[in-house]
């Protein structure tokens, strides 16, 4: 007798994301959890039955924005290797500084894209960062809020009015490093006849 297919065999792919940080007082569990859901339902797991996807993601330093790199690393780690994906995710770090001095309105507040460290340092400030598809980026995929600043409706509707226009220049700069990449490697395998 032959061996079946038993209906307990797993028909997709499982994730596994190893996201480590040498840098001092990261807790990654809630971010290594959240990429591993947004990078999960973005992967076409249906195609590689019976196979791990491991992902390992090390952050040697912190300069700000630090889960959108972890996750535009770690699709551009996907896609060198082949991995067929659905949509690419693309995260946007939106920071608002909510200071009680200031005042600010609902409908005017001050917002900086991709903060660097020590602009996400600032006290009464709230990190927000948002994940969306390339083909829909007005679609959220997931999003994540640090910080000690309370945030109202309307401006985190307005952080992803923001989010959502700065997709395509993210995603432009992938299409850029990729191509340039992949000329790169053909210039290196295919070398020009004399």
């Amino acid at each position: 007798i032959a061996p079946q297919k038993t209906s307990l065999e797993k028909r997709s792919a499982l994730l596994s994301i190893i996201y480590t940080s040498t840098t001092k007082g990261n807790n990654n569990s809630n971010e290594s959890m959240l990429l591993e859901k947004i990078l999960e339902g973005c992967i076409c797991t249906e195609q590689y039955g019976r196979c791990v996807i491991e992902i390992v993601i090390q952050t040697i330093q912190n300069d700000g924005s630090l889960l959108s790199c972890a996750l535009h690393a770690a699709v551009a780690a996907l896609m060198d290797a082949g991995i067929s994906m659905n949509n690419l995710p693309v995260a946007t770090t939106v920071m608002v500084t909510t200071t009680a001095s200031e005042e600010h309105t609902d409908n005017n507040f001050p917002m900086i894209l991709d903060p660097d460290l020590e602009e996400e340092q600032q006290e009464n400030s709230s990190i927000v960062t948002l994940i969306s598809s390339n083909t829909n980026p007005d679609h959220l995929l997931g999003s994540n809020t640090d910080g000690s600043g309370s945030l109202s409706l309307k401006q985190i509707l307005g952080c992803q009015e923001a989010a959502s226009k700065a997709t395509t220049a993210v995603i432009t700069f992938m299409r850029m490093a990729i191509e340039q990449k992949l000329i790169r490697q053909s210039k290196t395998l295919l070398p020009t006849p004399n």
